[in-house]
């Protein structure tokens, strides 16, 4: 610490052209190091490294399978089911304006009919 302190004493009682000097032989160092860098250590790689490493290859996820079979349910016994579950009767759906359901429709997984079944238009983006 105390040669610091005389090499800064040194410097600040130094003329201007040995500051100078030595100016132009740290620009000299600093542009080394920024060469050593550049050629040895590349620096786009980093960003995109972990992604391209067989560790990181088994976090990628799979799609999803597709379900093809599941269990039959009956609205007729879930309805009971959902009451004893919850305490609330579930009721048919009260609609306000017309529907454009068509009457022979009904859930293709537990058979509900028409009454039981609310649009699906204001989930939609269009």
């Amino acid at each position: 610490m105390p040669k610091l302190i005389l090499r800064c004493n040194y410097l600040k009682n130094a003329p201007p052209e040995h500051l100078l000097n030595y100016i132009n032989y740290q620009r000299k160092i600093i542009g080394q190091l920024l060469n050593f860098i550049c050629r040895y250590i590349p620096l786009k790689q980093w960003a995109f490294d972990d992604s391209h490493s067989p560790k990181y290859q088994k976090f990628k996820i799979d799609e999803l399978p597709k379900i093809l079979h599941y269990e039959p349910w009956d609205y007729r016994l879930l309805l009971p089911y959902l009451e004893w579950k919850y305490g609330k009767k579930i009721k048919p759906v009260h609609r306000r304006s017309d529907c454009n359901i068509p009457d022979d429709c009904s859930c293709p997984r537990c058979n509900a009919p028409k009454i039981y079944l609310g649009p699906m238009s204001r989930f939609s983006t269009s």
